[in-house]
């Protein structure tokens, strides 16, 4: 999705998101991902890093903003119980 101008690839899209997309000042563009977590998977903390890299003989003036990193943490209490079960005693909404 994007607004304030920002012109971007329409989903969805299977796999891994590399895009070319223009964005204005004022502009922004938004990617979501779904994902099937196993019931058997052992985290803490679930984590993505998406990265811009600038075309070449644009400048940029402010390198430092390129890279931002999402982590949610207590993904594996939500699912507890391995989720399908239907048992909700096991669920918390406490985050560790």
């Amino acid at each position: 999705m994007s607004t304030g101008g920002a012109l971007c690839t329409a989903g969805p899209v299977d796999g891994d998101i590399s895009d070319s997309i223009d964005l204005f000042a004022g502009s922004s563009a938004t990617y979501t991902a779904t994902c099937t977590v196993d019931p058997a998977a052992s985290f803490e903390v679930l984590s993505n890093t998406a990265t811009i890299t600038v075309p070449g003989g644009v400048t940029d003036p402010d390198p430092g903003n390129n890279t931002a990193t999402d982590q949610d943490s207590g993904v594996e209490m939500i699912f507890a119980d391995g989720f399908e079960s239907g048992d909700t005693s096991a669920w918390s909404n406490t985050v560790p």
